[in-house]
């Protein structure tokens, strides 16, 4: 092959590559609504990517993420002072581990720390120390997507207040933090409680905030524990609980977040599991409207992330923190290692030369001498 043929066919694969890498940056993304929320180092519809990015600029004082709770939790008692966001995902840790990590979080709160717990997952440690024993399934998300990739289409959707109020006649009315908002059901956990506001069990447990706030507190006596024998070691009114109020309730009391109120400022916000710490729930502006009121009141100090995964001691979870596989999981860094590697292979192949030069096939001579011989 001559130089200029040479020149060409890599001016056209160049070409190609060109092509191919417009296009990709061009072509509108498709999104897999079928990827479980632990995968978040993504720009999926579940992952944390882009929610990530969008806290980072939220917050005033300071924002950075971390995947070890117990951690955290050490460094806060240490030389930090930071509000958290605990996630939790899909998880099965010991109790004694599991009440643990609540009790440190409990004592922070006390101290002043605002922490949201948001478990896609609760566990019987969860429901017995928030006092909800009898309601052993609440917050509980299990993902669900009736539509697939057209969401928009699935006609279950629940109406919610973040900061709900009562009226003279005890009916739930718009909220001055945050008005109503509709979401799809299959986006959020399981209810926590009900509140029945005309009769029935919860009804005398509603009490008017008179803090100055816009809210609906409850009762002490609407928590449940376990007693004598199967009492839990630690519980939230250990801590000089002062005050319990309902987040997120829809329009027929349904209760999806509670709020644990301290004298210090303090609070543990326990949410059920949904979408709003993802990259769809940041996005959406349903979504926004939820968590904008619940996310300002941890602008007061720094703020830290946490995907806490329970490790043990003596069988740690293996994590793939290699170079390569934070090349490999993000599109872009991926395309750009691809290319030179392409590059290479194709200067390799055009530039190879045979080491000994190709002769001409040359038939044997026939001896003419000898009329009998053919050959």
């Amino acid at each position: 092959m001559s130089n200029k043929s040479n020149r060409t066919a890599i001016a056209l694969i160049v070409g190609l590559i060109i092509c191919a890498v417009l296009y990709a940056l061009i072509a509108p993304k498709t999104f897999n609504w079928d990827l479980p929320p632990q995968n978040h180092n993504t720009d999926q519809p579940f992952a944390q990517t882009v929610m990530h990015d969008v806290l980072s600029h939220s917050f005033q004082h300071g924002y950075r993420v971390s995947d070890d709770l117990a951690q955290t939790l050490r460094q806060q008692r240490k030389d930090t002072c930071e509000n958290l966001i605990v996630n939790f995902d899909d998880y099965n840790p010991a109790e004694e581990d599991n009440f643990a990590q609540l009790d440190r979080m409990a004592r922070l709160a006390k101290s002043g720390r605002r922490i949201i717990y948001n478990p896609n997952t609760t566990t019987s440690a969860d429901h017995s120390f928030f006092g909800l024993i009898d309601k052993y399934d609440g917050g509980d998300w299990s993902l669900n997507l009736k539509a697939k990739d057209e969401p928009k289409t699935d006609p279950s959707k629940i109406d919610l207040l973040p900061f709900p109020v009562l009226d003279a006649n005890h009916r739930l009315s718009m909220s001055e933090r945050g008005g109503q908002e509709s979401v799809f059901r299959c986006m959020i956990g399981k209810s926590f409680l009900k509140l029945d506001l005309a009769s029935g069990r919860f009804s005398h447990n509603i009490d008017f905030d008179r803090s100055g706030q816009s809210g609906i507190l409850l009762r002490h006596s609407l928590l449940r524990f376990e007693q004598e024998e199967d009492a839990p070691p630690h519980r939230i009114t250990d801590y000089g609980l002062q005050r319990i109020r309902a987040l997120l309730v829809d329009n027929e009391g349904h209760v999806y977040g509670l709020r644990y109120e301290f004298a210090s400022g303090g609070s543990i916000t326990w949410l059920a599991g949904s979408a709003m710490f993802t990259n769809y729930g940041l996005s959406a502006p349903e979504w926004r409207g939820l968590s904008r009121p619940i996310l300002a009141d941890l602008d007061n100090r720094p703020v830290c992330f946490v995907n806490a995964q329970y490790q043990d001691e003596e069988n740690t979870a293996s994590t793939n923190d290699s170079v390569l596989s934070f090349f490999v999981e993000r599109p872009p860094l991926r395309l750009a290692l691809w290319i030179p590697i392409g590059m290479g292979l194709l200067a390799l192949l055009f530039n190879t030369r045979r080491r000994f030069r190709a002769e001409r096939h040359l038939p044997r001579p026939r001896n003419r001498r000898c009329p009998s011989c053919t050959s």
